[in-house]
Order: C-alpha cells, then structure tokens, then sequence
C-alpha cells in the first residue's frame, strides 16, 4: 500500500510518463511488474536523503528535457495554487493551455480527497529559488504583454 506522498509521487509521474515521456519500449509489460518497477522507485527515492544524492541520481534515469517538463510541471503546479490563470501559466512556462488545464484539474481532484498534494505544493513555494524565479518570469511576462520582450 502506498502512503500519501508515495501515491502522489506516483500519480505525477504516470501523468508525466504517459502525457509527455518517451516510452522505454513497443513491448508493453505485465502491469504487475510495472506496479513492482514503480514501488521499487518509490521506495529508494524516499530513502534519499541528499540533494546531491538526488540530483545525481535524476541526471541519470531523466533526460535533460523530462527534467525541463517535470520542473515547469511542478513550477505550473505553484502557480494554480497561486491563482494564476491557465493562459498565464501557459505562456509563462511555455506550456500548452492543455497541459495546464490536465494539471490543474488533477491538482483540484487531488486537494477535493484532501491528499496532501496541496500542503507540498504549498511547501516547495517557501523555496528561495523557485520564489526568484516566479519573480523573474513575472517581470518577463508583464512587458511581454505589451509586445515588449525586456532585454537580459
């Protein structure tokens, strides 16, 4: 039985996997044996205690670009929570309004059976880092409107 974060975990990973992934293979597997692949995940991934550790580890098993598109999921995930509109997100993160909209419905799904996605959520928007770059995409985005792209 999965706990909490491990069933969160999982359901933003199968999204990712199935929405965007590339799959390892033509051949399908046993669902059984998916189910066992993806405990075994979930279980060392919790393990991890490092940032460097887990760093290390997802430079090897994601490429640069299912880095990119679970970043800007995760940071997309931030900004519903913070209000922000799907055409926003969209063209703040460079996503389409599709994917936002997906997102957004399971994040709303997910905080109606009162699953601890929204307490995470609310978690990683303390993150120095990601409040920098909310802040950098706010200040692109706001003369972007205009038709202005302001200059680096």
């Amino acid at each position: 039985m999965l706990t909490g974060k491990e069933s969160i975990i999982r359901r933003c990973i199968d999204s990712w996997y199935t929405d965007i992934m590339t799959p390892l293979s033509r051949w399908k597997m046993e669902k059984d044996d998916e189910e066992k692949i993806w405990l075994v995940l979930v279980n060392e991934l919790v393990k991890i205690q490092g940032n460097q550790d887990m760093e290390a580890l997802l430079k090897v098993i994601l490429t640069d670009t299912e880095q990119l598109i679970i970043g800007k999921r995760l940071l997309a995930l931030i900004m519903v929570n913070q209000e922000f509109t799907d055409v926003q997100i969209a063209k703040r993160l460079h996503l389409t309004r599709e994917t936002v909209k997906r997102l957004k419905l399971r994040f709303r799904h997910e905080d109606d059976l009162r699953k601890p996605v929204k307490a995470i959520v609310r978690q990683m928007e303390q993150s120095d880092i990601l409040k920098s770059l909310l802040k950098k995409l706010l200040s692109y985005a706001i003369p972007a409107l205009g038709g202005r792209a302001p200059r680096n």
